[in-house]
Formats: C-alpha cells, sequence, structure tokens
C-alpha cells in the first residue's frame, strides 16, 4: 500500500525562486472533439483566475496552440489516462493465445495510481487497460504529439513544480479533485435538469477558489465537459502548490503515469 505523506504547501514560484505567471490549461479529454472542454487560467502569487472556457471546437490542436502565451511557463493538465498497466504489458508481450495470463485482473488492468486513487479519496478511475477509456489515452497522448508538433516544442511530463520551465504536462482526474476538496462528484454529468443543478451547487463552491466571471460560470453550467476542464485547472494549481502526494515508485510511475490529486485536508485550496 502506498503510505501517504503530507506535503508541505510550498508555492512553485517560491520554489522556483522568481516572481513569473504561469499558464494553466485543463483539457477535459475525449475521443470526439465536440466532447473536449478546454480551460484557460493563470496563477500568480497563490491567486487564480480562469478567462477562458472553450468546448466542442472541431480543430482542437489548433485552438489550444492559438492560446498558448509563449511569454510564461504553460501547465497542461489532462483528464485522461497518459500510460497503461505495467504488468499488462509485461503479461501480454509473448502472450499466446489459449494460455493463461497468470495475474489478478486488478493488477493487469489498473495502474498503481488507479489503486492510489481509490484508496486516497474511495473515487476508481476508469480501467486503461479494460475499458473504453483506452480509446481516450490513445486520442490524448495523440493531441499531446501533434500540440508538440503545432508549437514546436516538447511538453514533457513533469513530476515536481521545479521541473516546470516551459511547458509540461500532469494528468488528472477531476472527480478525484471534487472528492480530494469534499464536494460531491455524483449527479453533474448529463444534460437532465438535475445535471445542470447540480453543477450550479457545484460551481458556487469552486468559485471561492478561483476567479472567473460570470459568463464562464455560465458556459461552465451549460455542459459537464466545461466544468471538468476547470477542475483540472484546480488540480494544476494543487500540483504547484505541493499539495499532491507524488508516487513511490518513480519508475513505475514513469511508465504507467500518475494522477495528481491533492491530499484531502492539506491547506491547498
Amino acid at each position: 500500500m502506498h503510505e501517504i505523506t503530507r506535503p508541505s504547501v510550498q508555492p512553485l514560484l517560491g520554489q522556483l525562486g522568481y516572481s513569473m505567471s504561469v499558464q494553466l490549461i485543463g483539457v477535459d479529454c475525449a475521443v470526439n472533439p465536440k466532447d473536449i472542454g478546454i480551460a484557460v487560467g493563470h496563477y500568480f502569487d497563490a491567486e487564480v483566475e480562469i478567462s477562458q472556457l472553450i468546448v466542442g471546437r472541431p480543430r482542437t490542436v489548433e485552438t489550444i496552440a492559438s492560446v498558448v502565451d509563449p511569454k510564461m511557463p504553460t501547465l497542461f493538465a489532462f483528464d485522461s489516462p497518459l500510460g497503461w498497466p505495467q504488468s499488462l504489458a509485461e503479461r501480454l508481450a509473448d502472450h499466446q493465445a489459449g494460455t493463461a495470463v497468470g495475474a489478478c485482473p486488478n493488477h493487469l488492468f489498473r495502474r498503481t495510481t488507479d489503486r492510489f486513487i481509490r484508496h486516497l479519496v474511495g473515487k476508481q478511475p476508469l480501467e486503461v487497460g479494460a475499458d473504453r477509456i483506452a480509446r481516450t489515452a490513445v486520442a490524448s497522448l495523440n493531441l499531446i504529439a501533434e500540440l508538440e508538433e503545432a508549437l514546436g516544442s516538447n511538453i514533457p511530463l513533469v513530476w515536481s513544480p521545479a521541473e516546470l520551465s516551459s511547458l509540461g504536462c500532469i494528468e488528472v482526474y477531476p472527480a478525484a479533485t471534487l472528492e480530494a476538496c469534499k464536494l460531491s462528484s455524483r449527479g453533474y454529468k448529463g444534460k437532465k435538469p438535475e445535471n445542470f443543478d447540480a453543477r450550479s451547487v457545484l460551481l458556487e463552491s469552486l468559485s471561492t477558489r478561483f476567479q472567473s466571471d460570470s459568463g464562464l460560470l455560465a458556459e461552465a453550467k451549460a455542459t459537464d465537459h466545461g466544468l471538468d476542464a476547470m477542475v483540472c485547472c484546480l488540480a494544476a494549481v494543487h500540483f504547484l502548490e505541493g499539495s499532491c502526494p507524488p508516487p513511490q515508485d518513480l519508475a513505475v510511475a514513469r511508465r504507467e503515469g500518475w494522477i495528481w490529486v491533492k491530499l484531502p485536508g492539506s491547506n491547498s485550496r
């Protein structure tokens, strides 16, 4: 079991020793561009502002590339698995049809970070090794590669705030972030009246954690893709503020990916 340690909350700007803004780009990922939500934010001196919300644009790469500010470090937060279970790759590499796999399904289809998130906040991420979310993962990794080409720069996974110098990305999971913030992750997805009501309640709580104008909040209420993109930005802030438990085995995390979620009860917003 992953031992949970309580990290100190130390903002990125203090760690790096200079005063500079950080751009936040939260992406609620999907295979179909009409279901992709993009939130653009700004983090400076422990203040957070969400300034843009874009949902359902057909040219996703061009849309994201157009909002990247080259004058400041930019942290992308993707709501999608960015890797597969190590055990799945190891067991299937030489597997022959009709022979036993010889592995526990939970270890075969769930990553280390998936099991940890369940332990941390009681929320089970979708299994990238066994679920349709794998298609979203492939689409998201292709999106990152296409963004790198469009921007002419690598967008590496970063494993601590101090690693962010230009462009970087992390994996996040909005439902887990909401639970870690003591907010309900149930009932807000969909187009039924009760889903709109649930999003309205969530946004009222979230509006105390970042600044945003009423128009953007209304857009987020209209679609769960927009709300999730905003929560992706909030998760990015938790990462920058040092509130998220890091992986104990970095080598495995580099292979499988790691979901950054704040430690419940930490001082971060």
